[in-house]
């Protein structure tokens, strides 16, 4: 996973996943809504069938293992990903996302206007994102440099307030 900065939309693994959104969630509705509670169930199946594609010659027993070891893993790093288009939104009114036009290599800017959520998916989210913030969860120990784990870590915070005030009738 390559990355240029400290959110999952600057990561070449969130940008493979966003692009999994566009795909399976956005295209086929012509962006006219980000469906919170979709967009989290596209991206755990996807995570699941990268894990059985990429062991697909290993033994039951293995498989398992690597779907319990690695599916919580890269879900949080979705889960994230998800948060930062929610903050997006509540932040700008909108959700912008580029999708990648085949047929002439470019890239379209895409303006999203509407966003569903649920309690339930803002439950699953606020999850993840508390436990990402743990010093022992993996993704807080990966930052090499103090510095960079500290701008990640107020960057975790704000998604993790905002989507604290997602439902929150004195926040709006």
């Amino acid at each position: 996973m390559g990355s240029w900065g400290i959110t999952m939309r600057e990561s070449d693994y969130g940008l493979d996943l966003l692009n999994v959104i566009i795909e399976e969630q956005l295209k086929p509705i012509q962006f006219a809504y980000f469906d919170t509670g979709k967009a989290i169930g596209v991206l755990r199946q996807h995570i699941l069938e990268e894990i059985i594609y990429r062991n697909q010659n290993c033994s039951q027993t293995k498989l398992d293992h690597y779907i319990r070891s690695r599916l919580q893993q890269y879900f949080s790093r979705a889960a994230l990903l998800i948060a930062e288009c929610l903050e997006e939104y509540y932040r700008t009114n909108e959700l912008i996302v580029h999708e990648y036009i085949k047929t002439t290599g470019n890239l379209q800017e895409r303006h999203i206007q509407q966003v569903l959520v649920t309690e339930e998916a803002v439950s699953v989210l606020l999850k993840e994102v508390r436990c990402v913030q743990n010093p022992e969860h993996e993704m807080y120990q990966s930052w090499l440099q103090e510095k960079t784990r500290q701008e990640w870590l107020v960057h975790v915070q704000a998604l993790q307030k905002a989507l604290e005030h997602a439902f929150d009738p004195s926040a709006k």
